[in-house]
């Protein structure tokens, strides 16, 4: 049985027994007197011994034993043999196995370039001057490497650290040497400030970040047009939380760049939180986006599709009728000519356009059409124009010779017909389509007007406008009455793929042929 007591080397504590204690205190003080020591030697010299230590399992309560200091003063050599200049060849030609650590006492950053150039014998500049090479040749993958050896790489904390990095034998000698010449971490001042300025920009960064996605999750939270958008009050709440949380993990990340370059320290608990935080922020961030973008693109489909369709009795409208007026801008009118079917129907977006009415009246042999509508609630959502929106009313009844026209857009497709008449008020547009030759065309544009016949057959065509858009095929006949004077900013303009005889007001010309106030294209020119 053997008396214990209780001391501590590098502030960890051990249990040893007396004859032990006395053993190790005369090393100590030997080491002290020999090579005239300092106290940062001493603690270098305990941290080494206390490894020595944990690598024969003494450790917690444990207890050294005399044999424990006797493999001490076995491994770190007596301190006589470093009285002298020469030394024991045997300690000090004794390697220890490399060990690639991170060297702070040389860092910038972390000590990943540094620790690089110990554990390889190179020069720290040129460590530093390849790795940006390669952050700039890899588009900045290489900093991932760099985030990965900060956080894999041991800290080389000690002296005994210091000399496994360069594989130097882990002697007293050394261990005094080394603690006695370890520089001091000095920081250039241009760096230093450099560090702080840009310390200062990510807190900047981060106040913003933070205030901004405070504010705009404020503003879409409050704003119930865009319940339409997003289809439903929980998708919304999802795809905002989702987008919040990634503006909130930016600010955070923008906080711990900030701690790491005012602290100069980079940590393994900073790096790892900060690669969370990224992971986080750009999940939940490109999530919420992911789902506002697909709710979008729904929502834009719904808006641009009809999905209500409503059918019409217009047996008695059609019969007898020969003239059309469609006198509702709101509606677009589908007209086809069939000799027997007599129906009609219309659709709407459901979204856009609430309580649609269209109204049909025969007045002789003229079909009034007229229709309105109120705004849906997708007409609500700030990116859905209403403007445009319509209502598409589909007609099949007999030939018309006269069409006048209000609305956006008549589509008129016909068979054979010997004359046809369409007046055109402004920003309107008709396009007309045949089976058989129209004999005669006569129409009237107005202001931004367009009429497109590239799919009709005519034979000749009579125009009387001022600034609109006239298209056609293959015309045998094209008279065109157009103003000489007062064109304002714009002209009429008129096309077609061959015309055989072209007049303008009156007269005769070539397709060549300018005018003040009409733009024509005939063939080639086209």
């Amino acid at each position: 049985m053997n008396e214990i007591m209780r001391i501590h080397l590098a502030k960890a504590p051990y249990n040893i027994e007396v004859q032990a204690h006395r053993a190790l205190r005369d090393y100590l003080d030997a080491i002290k007197k020999m090579l005239h020591a300092d106290s940062e030697a001493m603690r270098e010299i305990e941290s080494r011994m206390s490894e020595l230590l944990g690598e024969r399992g003494v450790s917690g309560d444990s207890v050294i034993t005399e044999a424990d200091v006797l493999a001490l003063q076995k491994q770190l050599g007596d301190p006589q043999d470093f009285a002298g200049d020469d030394g024991d060849d045997d300690q000090t030609n004794r390697k220890t196995a490399k060990r690639l650590m991170r060297d702070p006492s040389n860092a910038l950053l972390g000590g990943v370039c540094s620790g690089i150039a110990a554990y390889f014998g190179w020069d720290v500049v040129w460590v530093r001057v390849v790795t940006l090479l390669l952050i700039a040749v890899t588009g900045g993958m290489a900093i991932l490497v760099y985030l990965v050896l900060l956080i894999v790489v041991p800290e080389a904390k000690t002296a005994t650290d210091r000399l496994t990095m360069s594989g130097a034998p882990v002697t007293l000698e050394a261990l005094k040497q080394i603690s006695a010449t370890t520089p001091q971490a000095t920081e250039p001042t241009l760096l230093k400030y450099s560090r702080y300025g840009l310390g200062g920009i990510f807190i900047i960064g981060g106040v913003l970040s933070f205030g901004m996605t405070v504010a705009i999750a404020w503003v879409m939270a409050t704003q119930s047009d865009d319940y339409w958008m997003f289809g439903s009050t929980p998708i919304k709440s999802l795809a905002l939380g989702l987008m919040t949380t990634g503006g909130i993990m930016f600010a955070v990340l923008c906080a711990l760049i900030a701690k790491m370059l005012f602290t100069r320290t980079v940590g393994r608990r900073l790096i790892i939180a900060s690669i969370i935080v990224t992971l986080v922020g750009a999940g939940s961030f490109g999530t919420g986006v992911s789902i506002t973008l697909a709710q979008m693109q729904d929502f834009h489909k719904k808006t641009t599709m009809d999905d209500v369709t409503k059918q019409l009795d217009v047996r008695t409208h059609l019969h007898g009728i020969n003239k059309i007026d469609v006198q509702s801008r709101g509606i677009n009118l589908r007209y086809s000519v069939s000799d027997t079917a007599r129906t009609g129907s219309y659709t709407y977006n459901s979204i856009n356009i609430s309580n649609p009415k269209v109204v049909l009246t025969k007045v002789g042999d003229t079909l009034l059409i007229e229709g309105s509508f109120s705004d849906g609630p997708g007409c609500r959502v700030r990116y859905v124009d209403c403007d445009t929106t319509t209502v598409n009313l589909y007609l099949s009844g007999p030939p018309v010779a006269y069409i006048k026209t209000n609305a956006l857009e008549v589509a008129y497709t016909t068979t054979r017909q010997t004359s046809l008449i369409v007046e055109q008020q402004s920003e309107t547009g008709v396009v007309v389509s045949s089976t058989g030759i129209i004999d005669t065309l006569k129409l009237t544009t107005a202001n931004d007007s367009f009429f497109d016949a590239t799919d009709a057959i005519v034979s000749a065509v009579q125009l009387d406008g001022q600034r609109g858009t006239s298209s056609f095929a293959n015309i045998a006949s094209l008279f065109i009455t157009t103003p000489t004077v007062s064109c304002s900013t714009s002209v009429m303009e008129v096309s077609a793929r061959h015309v055989g005889t072209l007049q303008v007001n009156g007269e005769t010309v070539q397709p060549a042929a300018t005018y003040l106030c009409l733009d024509l294209r005939v063939g080639s020119n086209n």
